[in-house]
């Protein structure tokens, strides 16, 4: 069983220019910039949205770069790189559920700690309005 790779890799190209798009013009395309009360708020959403995307579109790229590895030194004749190799789809959707259990779990006390709030006083801008006069 083959997989193809391209939707895989057309997605970490999106997520990362994504960021770079956000990082390099989101003062000119967001009104008010970055600072927008609507960014501060669904900001931190969007970038972890786009962090799970990124990590689950490394999983197939992994795994087969894994199996390319395993064959090129000679082990593409073990019985588990022959059964990962034979079942390669059913491998990365296991990994994708264990992933996605691990974020079932997680997700409620990262959102009752606080994870996607602004830490507005320890961010590094914050630290330097109340500086003394020199």
């Amino acid at each position: 069983m083959d997989l193809n790779l391209k939707p895989y890799y057309w997605l970490l190209l999106g997520v990362v220019i994504t960021f770079v798009l956000i990082g390099l013009i989101g003062n000119i395309v967001i009104p008010d910039g970055v600072s927008s009360p609507f960014w501060l708020k669904a900001g931190p959403y969007i970038a972890f949205a786009l962090f799970i995307l990124f990590a689950a579109a490394l999983v197939p790229i992994s795994l087969k770069g894994f199996l390319i590895a395993q064959h090129k030194i000679g082990n593409s004749g073990l019985p588990m790189v022959q059964l990962i190799s034979q079942h390669i789809r059913y491998v990365v959707i296991a990994v994708w559920a264990f992933f996605g259990l691990g974020l079932a779990i997680a997700l409620p006390f990262m959102l009752k700690d606080g994870f996607f709030d602004q830490a507005e006083d320890e961010s590094p801008v914050n630290s330097y309005v109340n500086l003394p006069n020199e």
